[in-house]
């Protein structure tokens, strides 16, 4: 006899999860979605999948702005700390 499993949680599709995240771009923008996405450290190989995009040269303009807020993040700190 099979045992069925049972899970604390519902296990949703990969489609259904898909269209949420696209939702979730549209009520966010996408733009934001994927700075954001970028800037808290997910990888663009990740984000490009989640977005729908087919090659890296149309994420680099995404890619340069989060790198762009990391550095000016670092000068912040780093004046606040007093180092320049």
């Amino acid at each position: 006899m099979k045992k069925s499993l049972v899970l604390a949680l519902p296990v949703i599709s990969n489609q259904k999860m898909n269209q949420y995240l696209k939702e979730i771009c549209e009520l966010c923008g996408r733009k934001t979605f994927i700075c954001f996405m970028l800037s808290i450290g997910i990888a663009p190989q990740v984000v490009m999948k989640f977005t729908g995009h087919a090659d890296y040269k149309s994420m680099k303009p995404y890619i340069d702005i989060a790198e762009k807020a990391k550095t000016d993040a670092m000068d912040a700190m780093d004046k606040a700390l007093g180092k320049n």
